[in-house]
């Protein structure tokens, strides 16, 4: 945790702050205390992999659609947001938060995707994901493939290369977009 979180009386209100930002004011000490734990629970660092490493390497991909919040150790791209004091990657649509598995190395997977010009639309990767969440579908990103997993699939899974551009459906592979393959992956979860 590289937060620093104190608990402040004022003389009326008890405060409690990080990195010397006042996030909450409170009049009794019980409620206080409990913001104060919650506060300290919240920032506690899951990652193993460094904010300075990760920010650097979302940096590097020179993605004008990125926003690195410095301050938060977050990072957001379109609908998705990475905090890293909790190693999470949300789905932020329609004022609600929805996780994603995944942590940073997802949102990574989507930027290199990008960049290499392999992913037209992020938007189609980040709505499967969001789909296969909600269904209880496991859903795998390794190298240059993204996996689903489920028994409603031929074989009990689907991939797509992004380096190949093959669809394998379990059963036989074939030639196609990720356009392609969005669409038959929601078909079939639909």
């Amino acid at each position: 945790m590289n937060n620093k979180i104190a608990l402040i009386y004022d003389g009326s209100n008890y405060q409690v702050l990080v990195n010397e930002k006042v996030i909450a004011t409170v009049e009794k000490i019980e409620d206080a205390y409990d913001c104060f734990e919650k506060t300290i629970h919240n920032n506690k660092s899951t990652a193993t992999v460094s904010w300075e490493t990760i920010s650097n390497q979302i940096k590097e991909l020179g993605v004008a659609e990125v926003e690195i919040f410095e301050d938060y150790h977050a990072i957001g791209y379109k609908t998705v947001k990475y905090f890293h004091n909790t190693g999470k990657l949300f789905y932020m649509n329609q004022g609600q938060m929805f996780p994603l598995s995944g942590d940073y190395r997802l949102l990574l997977f989507i930027l290199e995707r990008v960049v290499k010009k392999q992913l037209d639309e992020s938007e189609s990767f980040i709505e499967i994901c969001a789909k296969a969440m909600a269904e209880g579908i496991v859903y795998h990103i390794k190298e240059d493939t993204f996996s689903l997993y489920s028994a409603i699939f031929n074989y009990g899974n689907v991939t797509y290369n992004f380096l190949t551009k093959e669809i394998h459906k379990g059963t036989h592979a074939e030639n196609g977009t990720f356009e392609m393959f969005k669409d038959y992956v929601l078909e079939i979860i639909n």
